[in-house]
């Protein structure tokens, strides 16, 4: 989980963040978070963001837990 305590983002800019060339930037180019979705489903994960209640904004990565990493875990 990464959180900031910026000024945030609304539910409906949360909603887009990881669309292709969506930006809320004057000189953004609304790439580098449809990236970051892509490499997560790509290799089996997931992404999500959200506003936090008093500021800010939290993105979550949700990592695939893979028979490698079960197994060594056990070991």
């Amino acid at each position: 989980t990464i959180e900031d305590d910026g000024s945030g983002m609304t539910q409906e800019i949360a909603s887009q963040i990881f669309e292709p060339f969506f930006t809320t930037k004057q000189k953004g180019t609304g790439l580098g978070m449809a990236i970051v979705h892509r490499i997560m489903t790509a290799h089996g994960g997931s992404v999500m963001a959200r506003p936090l209640e008093h500021g800010g904004s939290q993105i979550v990565l949700l990592f695939p837990r893979t028979a490698a990493i079960r197994n060594a875990v056990r070991s």
